[in-house]
């Protein structure tokens, strides 16, 4: 075995591999092997475990920006042997630099055949000053053995294919290798949506919860089944017509669960995060604005996508109508109504859907919902303790509930 452009050998592990880390992620990627002498003896370690934790720790600590999201950490045999092999990837945050020497000629370095080498004073100005030319969704994933099942399920429901060359058009291979955007809809993607319906807004009890992880399009589908399922609906009889009404509505939902799959920066640690309430619906997503806009701009219809090749794929799906008008169509179905707020800082988009249904429109569901119900089921629906009670103690003046049992085991069957 040699070294190469793309391969450091390291006999043990210590602070040096954060070097060839900043290396490659400055310039084409490449990977570490620890337990491998320079001159390509393999010679193992003995804990691999214990490597792959100092290795972790040492990258966290010493290279900036962060790779968390460009780089991992595995385990494997050679010769018999136990190597650590660490995988890094042309970074999107250039320049990448050592932690201590900080954003400086010396601390910053680029790989040049077999070498590690610190870039001079030009070079680094040159990096400062040159927008960034290679967004995430463009470097080379570090992950090659890729399946894309549910995708393409989705392109044919669409009428269209998806294949060797609708993949190198839509950026999906660069090379004849996958960037991070082919990662993202592939069935192997790893970074979850996370969902979740409380009780209330101390987060005390879940009611319930899931995760979603495999292609960007596949985590959609089954948030926008999660939500849907706990959308409650309350109707009202007008006449002849019956009106149904959801808690929130699903243009509002769908459009919103959207801008955080197609706008979220991938390349930061951390997982969209859907919490459900009584009364409210709140998504949170990694990354802030992508350009210097106001949150007014956005309810414009200023668009600012991160992701422009995984937005170009929702919209020749259909998923996104025109780019800039999800924010307005959101507000739109708000009109007259509590608005939703939006907050926005450098790590986090975070958007709050007020609930449509008032208090006593989920007390109505709940009672025709059930045959029996307790105090907590108020409570499940935005009662404090002492409300719950005095509600129920109004319920059973009216006569429509009768008391049953005592104590803990209290329960009231609905009349």
């Amino acid at each position: 075995m040699q070294e190469d452009p793309h391969t450091e050998f390291k006999e043990k592990v210590s602070d040096r591999i954060a070097r060839a880390a900043v290396a490659f992620s400055n310039t084409e990627g490449g990977t570490i092997y620890v337990g491998i002498t320079d001159e390509g003896k393999v010679v193992g370690v003995e804990d691999t475990d214990g490597t792959s934790i100092r290795c972790v720790q040492i990258l966290n600590d010493n290279v900036r920006p962060d790779i968390t999201m460009t780089s991992s950490i595995s385990q494997t045999k050679m010769e018999g042997k136990d190597i650590v092999r660490i995988d890094v990837s042309e970074g999107p945050e250039k320049p990448y630099y050592l932690r201590e020497k900080g954003l400086k000629a010396e601390g910053v370095y680029i790989r040049r055949g077999t070498s590690n080498i610190p870039v001079s004073e030009e070079t680094l100005k040159v990096m400062l000053h040159r927008p960034r030319s290679r967004s995430y969704e463009s470097t080379i994933s570090l992950c090659q053995d890729l399946t894309f099942d549910f995708t393409r399920t989705v392109f044919s429901k669409n009428g269209l294919e998806l294949g060797p060359e609708q993949m190198k058009a839509l950026h999906m291979t660069d090379n004849g290798r996958f960037t991070n955007l082919a990662f993202m809809l592939s069935d192997q993607f790893d970074v979850p949506v996370k969902a979740a319906m409380f009780q209330d807004e101390f987060k005390d009890s879940f009611l319930d919860r899931a995760e979603f992880s495999g292609s960007v399009l596949e985590q959609f589908d089954g948030v926008m089944r999660f939500i849907t399922g706990h959308n409650t609906k309350r109707s009202v009889i007008e006449g002849i017509d019956r009106k149904d009404t959801t808690a929130y509505p699903i243009i509002a939902v769908r459009e919103a669960v959207l801008n955080a799959l197609v706008h979220r920066d991938y390349s930061m640690q951390g997982t969209i995060l859907i919490s459900m309430y009584p009364d409210k619906l709140t998504i949170s997503s990694p990354g802030g604005l992508n350009e210097i806009y106001s949150i007014e701009d956005l309810k414009t219809g200023i668009s600012s996508t991160r992701n422009p090749g995984l937005a170009n794929i929702f919209y020749c799906l259909g998923y996104i109508e025109a780019y800039g008008t999800g924010i307005p169509r959101i507000m739109k179905q708000y009109l007259h109504k509590a608005e939703p707020t939006i907050k926005v800082s450098d790590a986090l988009f975070f958007i709050t859907l007020p609930s449509m249904l008032s208090g006593s429109d989920r007390l109505e569901n709940l009672l025709s919902a059930n045959e029996y119900i307790t105090r907590s089921d108020l409570e499940g629906i935005g009662y404090s303790r002492a409300s719950a009670v005095q509600e129920l103690n109004s319920l059973l003046e009216q006569g429509r509930l009768e008391k049953i049992g005592g104590g803990r085991s209290t329960r009231y069957r609905v009349i």
